[in-house]
């Protein structure tokens, strides 16, 4: 990685780091109130509504942002006409997703409390519409601190209402306001800022739309399929059982979404510097590459076999013993997390490369394998155990498996070349150490395991030499950068003051 390179991802993953972690924080705390406040078949039936609408908003945006981020990290001046023709878009999109969902929800016979999530989200949806575009010209243009900060606002004002909700004991359909006020708010900041970093005009370029849709159809196919990959589990657990073991389930699944911290962050930041390293020739981006995937497994290894450790005692403790069962499946989720990372991040690869295609054939594949294993799975586990949850995450491990396998062998070049693979191995090695240390004490409090394990880790990481001299100042320069932007908010009030 060269040194501008390097600079570059330093400074972008700084600001993610920063943000991400407060989000995160707040995530985790919304992630625990409402499963205690409503219980498995409330969030259940939230959940239901929030898939149907996760896969409706993947066809409204048809992968346009991604296309935008490309372009205008490569060419700035494309930034008006694409963010112009890439809202229209949307617009249009956005009024056939919404009244199509709904058609389709009356028919499927969904409950009252389902249908009115449903129009709630719908009109947040149009508002996170609009954001994403915004997001996307930004991101393109590699400007993360105010991304940073306003995804750390929007976080503090949804967090700060469903708490205020929850303390006033309002019903679930409460909830849902919410995300309209956060999809409001996002969009009128990021539009706010983007205005104020680079000068942005409305630029109608009709011609645009074909090529833009055709270029980006082949990252809506990606995410459509792999959306339907994520949430078949929760359709067949929701033919197969019952809301409460949906419940379970999405209480898992929302946890295990909050451990993709990392690889959003490497993936996110990695993305503009990957995208232009494309047009410089292959070797410079196989070298940024392995790289990334070297920082990714050294995180999210240590992450994903934690929770396989801690998961139940962890939520038996905060939710409640009647989340036991989600605690078995987050276990699950915790080997699937170190998989799911590494995919998030060749996916970024292939897409920076115009490999999206194969990443779609892939995705499909996993899509028409993962049918069958539910079908089997789900309805076995929950015989078995009383847990059909266990089916869906079993589905999930193997499906990443093969994603992973798959996106590896249509690179190009070898991403796993000889020191790449041992410094795997050492890495796997100090993680499997770690579980073993560790796994006597995951009945004691939280907080034994938790340091037994970060300290052997780190230790078996400097021992076994795994990290390079470079990486490892590499690793220092990116804490000092985090910690300045960590500071900076508390030096502005200091010079306020004095």
């Amino acid at each position: 990685m060269t040194g501008k390179s390097a600079q570059h991802v330093a400074k972008n993953v700084s600001y993610l780091f920063v943000s991400q972690l407060i989000t995160w924080s707040l995530s985790l705390a919304v992630a625990i109130l409402v499963p205690r406040h409503f219980g498995p078949s409330g969030v259940g039936t939230y959940h239901l509504a929030s898939s149907l609408w996760n896969i409706t908003a993947l066809i409204i945006g048809f992968g346009v942002d991604v296309i935008i981020t490309r372009e205008v990290a490569r060419d700035h001046a494309m930034l008006s006409p694409l963010v112009t023709v890439g809202m229209v878009l949307r617009i249009a999109f956005h009024a056939l997703g919404y009244s199509a969902l709904v058609i389709f929800a009356h028919v499927a016979g969904y409950s009252a409390e389902t249908m009115q999530l449903i129009y709630i989200f719908g009109v947040a949806n149009f508002a996170f519409q609009i954001g994403h575009v915004c997001s996307a010209a930004l991101y393109g243009l590699e400007i993360m601190g105010y991304m940073s900060l306003v995804s750390v606002l929007t976080e503090l004002i949804s967090t700060g209402g469903i708490i205020l909700l929850i303390f006033l004991d309002q019903p679930m359909i409460s909830l849902g306001v919410v995300s309209i006020v956060v999809g409001v708010v996002r969009a009128a900041l990021l539009f706010h800022v983007l205005r104020s970093s680079y000068p942005i005009r409305f630029e109608m370029r009709l011609s645009l739309a074909p090529w833009l849709l055709r270029t980006s159809s082949t990252i809506l196919g990606n995410r459509l399929v792999r959306n339907l990959y994520a949430q078949a589990d929760v359709i067949f657990i929701s033919l197969f059982v019952n809301v409460q073991v949906v419940g379970w389930y999405s209480t898992a699944d929302t946890v295990f979404g909050s451990l993709l911290f990392v690889a959003n962050i490497i993936s996110t930041a990695f993305f503009p510097v990957m995208s232009r390293l494309q047009e410089q020739g292959s070797d410079a981006l196989a070298q940024l590459a392995r790289q990334g995937i070297r920082w990714l497994l050294l995180a999210a290894i240590p992450i994903g076999l934690g929770t396989a450790v801690l998961a139940t005692p962890l939520l038996v403790l905060v939710l409640g013993e009647e989340f036991r069962p989600a605690g078995a499946a987050l276990s699950g989720f915790g080997l699937v997390t170190i998989l799911t990372s590494a995919n998030v991040f060749l996916a970024q690869i292939l897409i920076c490369m115009d490999r999206q295609n194969r990443l779609t054939v892939l995705m499909l594949a996993a899509v028409l394998f993962t049918l069958p294993v539910d079908f089997v799975l789900i309805p076995w586990t929950q015989n078995a155990w009383q847990n059909g949850a266990l089916g869906g995450v079993l589905a999930y491990l193997m499906t990443e498996t093969f994603i992973l396998v798959g996106s590896i062998w249509s690179l190009p070049w070898q991403l796993f070349d000889r020191e790449t693979t041992i410094y795997g191995i050492k890495i796997g090695g100090a993680g499997l150490i770690m579980v073993g240390l560790t796994w006597p004490f995951r009945q004691t409090l939280i907080v034994y395991p938790v340091s037994i394990g970060a300290v052997t880790y780190i230790l078996l990481i400097l021992a076994s030499g795994a990290l390079s001299e470079n990486e490892l100042a590499t690793g220092y320069d990116l804490l000092q950068q985090t910690r300045r932007q960590m500071l900076k908010p508390v030096q502005r009030v200091l010079l306020k003051i004095t």
